[in-house]
C-alpha cells in the first residue's frame, strides 16, 4: 500500500513540475511574441515620427507660409511706397 502510495506521489510530483515546466515556457513564447510586436509599433512609431517632423519643416517653411498668405488671407508683398528706412 506505502509502495502503490509513492509511486502515485511520484507520478502526481512529475505531472505537476511539467505542467508547470510547460506554463513557464508558455509565458516565455507568450512574452517574446509580445516584445516583437511592441519593437513593431515602436518602429511605426518612430517612422510616423519622422514623416511628421518632415511635413512640418515644410507647412512653416517660409516660402509655405507665404503662400498660404497670398493664397488664402489675401495677402500680398509690400509695395516700395510701403516701406520707410529708418537711419
Amino acid at each position: 500500500m506505502t509502495r502503490n502510495r509513492n509511486k502515485i506521489f511520484f507520478w502526481v510530483i512529475v505531472f505537476v513540475g511539467v505542467v508547470v515546466y510547460l506554463f513557464i515556457n508558455l509565458e516565455v513564447v507568450e512574452s517574446g511574441l509580445e516584445h516583437q510586436k511592441l519593437k513593431a509599433k515602436k518602429q511605426e512609431a518612430m517612422n510616423r515620427n519622422k514623416d511628421l517632423k518632415i511635413e512640418y519643416s515644410d507647412v512653416t517653411s517660409p516660402e509655405s507660409v507665404e503662400k498660404y498668405a497670398r493664397d488664402n488671407l489675401g495677402l500680398a508683398p509690400p509695395s516700395e511706397k510701403q516701406f520707410r528706412y529708418l537711419k
